[in-house]
């Protein structure tokens, strides 16, 4: 069964850069059914590599277009959209080519005006097609069950004939107490059958108020869907014309999307359970009162000890079942605890490596402090030296001064 916010989705992404499982990216350049999907809607994309396998034709189809070998069509559970605005092409007209503020916001007001109707006239058409089904299911299960009423009826009418008939003539060779006992059994098989009668009224009733209050809680969850469809379209249609390409890339809007998806997939799997059960309650009344009609209590308590080992051997499918869940949840908890040990030994790697990193910066830092000292010691020892140097020179110079003069007095 098609979903409409689904399709109106994936039909407004039309455009836009998407991410297709094992093929690479590329641009969505169609949505719609295929002559081999069998009403399943399905995803054309050109790739931007030759990942493909057509041009966008097959089987003598044209779907869309792109370069030989990058066409794909693909299931849309296969592909992400990367971007949910569409690209625009650029335009060639004179000057700059820009288009003003008020010129793009008309023209995408004009485009929402478009999508939201288109959307909204294939909403109706979805939501026409949906209802003719039910209506369609309906009348086979009213049908079904009336025939099968019907059946039991005249079975009755059947029993009521044979009940109707006059008896023999009496024997008059026969003793009396022949005659009273086929008028009690006559009494117990008139009253067997107003008892089935009652029995069958009742089960029709019940199945009539069973179909009716299913169908008025349908009719709620529907309604309830249906009023969120129209909140979100509502959202979208009251977003700003400037801002509408990217009004679809809002997470919010996409996540109330994706679980008003979920609603509608709840509410038809839920449709589906309660139209089984139904049918299936329906049977089994239909069963036994038929059993009960053509064979005898007998076959009603054969009819109702197979019932019972049908739902024995469903509770003991269930219990495997459940059993199956829980080691599967058990094998998933150890796996995790495994992992959580993983990544306790990795956190404690890095740390002992973080510790040794470290140690190494401090026994560098050390050793530059060690020879931080050994050069100021070298340069104390050359300031030693210089001094000692000056010294000498200038007691030197002082010793020549002192020769020049004694020299200059004996001259």
């Amino acid at each position: 069964m098609s979903n409409p916010v689904r399709d109106a989705k994936w039909k407004a992404a039309i455009g836009s850069r998407v991410s297709v499982e094992g093929k690479g990216e590329g641009k969505l350049a169609y949505y719609g059914t295929t002559k081999a999907s069998k009403g399943e809607k399905k995803c054309g994309v050109a790739l931007d590599e030759a990942n493909g396998k057509h041009d966008g034709m097959v089987n003598g189809q044209r779907y869309f277009k792109c370069t030989s070998g990058h066409g794909v069509l693909t299931s849309p559970d296969n592909i992400t959209i990367l971007t949910d605005s569409p690209s625009k092409p650029k335009s060639k007209g004179k000057g700059t080519g820009k288009k003003t503020p008020k010129k793009k916001a008309a023209d995408s007001a004009k485009a929402s005006a478009a999508a939201s109707s288109a959307l909204e006239e294939e909403r109706k058409a979805e939501a026409e097609i949906e209802e003719a089904m039910k209506k369609m299911a309906a009348l086979e299960e009213a049908a079904n069950a009336e025939a099968e009423i019907e059946a039991a009826r005249a079975a009755m009418a059947r029993l009521e004939a044979a009940t109707a008939q006059p008896p023999p003539p009496a024997n008059t060779s026969a003793p009396p107490p022949i005659e009273k006992q086929d008028s009690a059994a006559e009494l117990q098989l008139k009253a067997e059958l107003e008892a089935m009668k009652q029995k069958l009224a009742a089960a029709t009733a019940t199945a009539d108020a069973e179909r009716a209050a299913r169908e008025r809680a349908e009719a709620a969850k529907l309604k309830e869907a249906e009023m969120e469809a129209m909140k979100i379209e509502q959202d979208r249609t009251r977003a700003p014309p400037a801002s509408l390409p990217e009004a679809s890339s809002d997470p919010a809007l996409s996540n109330r999307l994706s679980e008003f998806e979920r609603k509608l997939a709840s509410v038809e799997a839920e449709k589906a359970k309660s139209d089984r059960e139904s049918q299936a309650h329906l049977a089994r009344v239909t069963a036994k009162v038929m059993q009960r009609i053509l064979g005898g209590q007998a076959a009603v308590d054969q009819f109702e000890q197979k019932e019972e080992l049908e739902r024995s051997e469903a509770d003991e499918a269930r219990i495997k079942e459940q059993e199956a869940r829980i080691a599967s949840e058990r094998r998933a908890l150890e796996a995790e605890a495994r992992a959580n040990q993983a990544l306790a030994l990795v956190q404690q790697a890095e740390q002992t490596m973080k510790e040794v990193r470290e140690g190494v910066q401090v026994n560098h830092m050390s050793n530059q402090s060690d020879e931080m000292q050994q050069l100021k010691e070298q340069l104390r020892l050359a300031n030693v030296a210089k001094e000692e140097a000056e010294t000498k020179a200038r007691l030197a110079q002082e010793g020549k001064v002192v020769v020049d003069s004694v020299k200059m007095k004996w001259l």
